[in-house]
C-alpha cells in the first residue's frame, strides 16, 4: 500500500511540477534574459528656428507619457538643432525609480548643417551601426515646402535648392531638397516614415521617397506649430507593430475636435503602389490636355514663389481632382486612377476648412496634392522636370 501511495505522490509532484514550471512561464518578460530590440524610433529635428520651443513642449509631451513605454525592448532617440547651434542625439530613457529623462549620447559640431545631406546621412548611418533594433521608424520634424526648392539670393544660378527644414545659420537659412533628402536616408533602414512637417503629402515628395520605406504618414495642408501631440501618438507608435492608422486618427481627432477646430489634415501612403498611380496619372498626362484653369479644383496650398519676377501664389491641388480636370480624360482612364488611388492612400482625413477658412469638399478629397506643372515657369518647370514623378508621368 505504502508503495502505491508513494507511487501516485510521485506521479502528482510530476503533475504539479510541470503547471508550476508552466505557470511560471508569464508574457511578463524575465528580466534576467537579455531584452529583444524591437522597435527604434529616430526623430530628426530641425527647430533652428522660430520653433525651437515647440520643439522644447513635444519633448515635454514624450516625458510626461513615458510611462507607457516599453523602453526594455523599444528606444526612441532624437537628433536635434536649436538656434544656439547645439546639436545633439539623445535617447530616451528611465531610472531606477521609473522617471523618464532624454540622456546625450553623441554630440556633433554645427557644421554641416542639419539640413545638409552629409550631416543627415551621418546620423543616421550612426544610428543603424550602433542601435541594433529590427523595426526602425523616422519622424521628420521641422518646417517643409513640399517639393519647393529654396533659392538663395536673386540670382538663380546661385541657388541652393532646399525643401525640408528651416536652419538659420549666420544670417542665411537653409533647407534641403527633396531629392537630397531621399538621397540621404538609407533604403531599407526605416519601415515608416512620418513627416510631423507641413504639405509633404504632395506626390512629388512621396514619389521620390518610394524606395526608402514601406509607408509615408504627412499632412497635404499646412500643421499647426504645436506640431503632432506625442504624448498621444507615441504610445501608439513605439513598439513593435506600430498602428500608424490609429496614430494618423488620433492626431487628426485632436485638431478637429470641437474646442480646438483647427484645421487639419493626415493621409497613410502605402508606397508599393506609387508606382501603380504614376501609371494612371501618366496615362492621363499623356493622353489628354492640362485643363485652361484649376480655380474649381481644390487648393491646399498658402504658398507664394517669385516666377517670372512676379510674387504669385503656389498651388498644391487635390491630386485626383487636379487629374480628373483634364480634358479628355475617359471612363478608363478614371477607373484606373480611382483604383490606383484606392490601394496607395490606406487611409485619410481632413477638416471641413483650410488654414485660410477656405471651405472643403471632402467627398472629393483624395489625400494627395500635385502642383499644377505645366503652368510653372521656366526655373520652377526646369526644377520639377528633375524630380523622379514628373520623368515617371511625361
Amino acid at each position: 500500500m505504502k508503495s502505491v501511495v508513494k507511487i501516485a505522490f510521485y506521479c502528482l509532484s510530476l503533475i504539479l511540477s510541470g503547471v508550476f514550471v508552466s505557470c511560471s512561464s508569464s508574457d511578463e518578460p524575465d528580466k534576467n534574459l537579455p531584452a529583444e530590440k524591437e522597435r527604434l524610433i529616430l526623430l530628426y529635428a530641425i527647430a533652428a528656428n522660430n520653433l525651437e520651443n515647440n520643439l522644447k513642449s513635444d519633448l515635454r509631451e514624450i516625458l510626461d507619457s513615458a510611462s507607457v513605454y516599453n523602453l526594455r525592448n523599444n528606444t526612441l532617440l532624437v537628433y536635434s538643432v536649436v538656434n544656439t547651434g547645439e546639436c545633439v542625439l539623445q535617447q530616451l530613457k528611465k531610472d531606477g525609480s521609473g522617471k523618464a529623462y532624454f540622456e546625450t549620447i553623441k554630440e556633433y559640431p554645427e557644421l554641416p548643417l542639419s539640413t545638409d545631406p552629409e550631416r543627415i546621412r551621418e546620423v543616421m548611418e550612426y544610428v543603424d551601426e550602433n542601435f541594433d533594433y529590427s523595426n526602425k521608424g523616422l519622424i521628420l520634424w521641422s518646417h517643409s515646402d513640399a517639393w519647393l526648392p529654396w533659392f538663395l539670393g536673386s540670382n538663380p544660378d546661385m541657388d541652393k535648392r532646399r525643401s525640408f527644414g528651416l536652419d538659420n545659420f549666420e544670417g542665411g537659412t537653409y533647407k534641403t531638397n527633396i531629392g537630397e533628402l531621399a538621397e540621404a536616408i538609407p533604403a531599407g533602414m526605416f519601415d515608416f516614415i512620418w513627416f510631423d512637417c507641413c504639405y509633404m503629402a504632395n506626390i512629388e515628395t512621396l514619389y521620390q521617397l518610394r524606395d526608402k520605406t514601406k509607408t509615408i504618414v504627412a499632412s497635404v495642408l499646412e500643421i499647426y506649430m504645436d506640431g503632432m501631440p506625442y504624448d498621444i501618438t507615441m504610445p501608439k507608435l513605439l513598439r513593435k507593430n506600430p498602428d500608424l492608422t490609429a496614430a494618423a486618427r488620433a492626431f487628426f481627432d485632436y485638431y478637429n475636435a470641437p474646442n480646438r477646430s483647427i484645421a487639419v489634415s493626415i493621409s497613410v501612403i502605402d508606397t508599393k503602389y506609387l508606382q501603380d498611380l504614376a501609371y494612371a496619372a501618366g496615362d492621363i498626362v499623356k493622353n489628354a490636355t492640362p485643363p485652361s484653369s484649376v480655380k474649381d479644383v481644390q487648393d491646399y496650398s498658402r504658398c507664394t514663389v517669385t516666377m517670372n519676377g512676379i510674387r504669385t501664389h503656389m498651388g498644391f491641388y487635390d491630386m485626383k481632382q487636379l487629374l480628373e480636370s483634364f480634358q479628355g480624360v475617359d471612363l478608363q482612364m478614371s477607373r484606373n486612377l480611382d483604383e490606383a488611388f484606392k490601394k496607395a492612400v490606406t487611409a485619410k482625413w481632413i477638416s471641413n476648412y483650410d488654414f485660410s477658412r477656405k471651405p472643403i469638399n471632402q467627398t472629393n478629397y483624395s489625400g494627395l496634392s500635385m502642383s499644377a506643372f505645366w503652368s510653372l515657369d521656366q526655373t520652377y518647370g526646369d526644377f520639377y522636370g528633375s524630380l523622379e514623378w514628373a520623368e515617371a508621368i511625361n
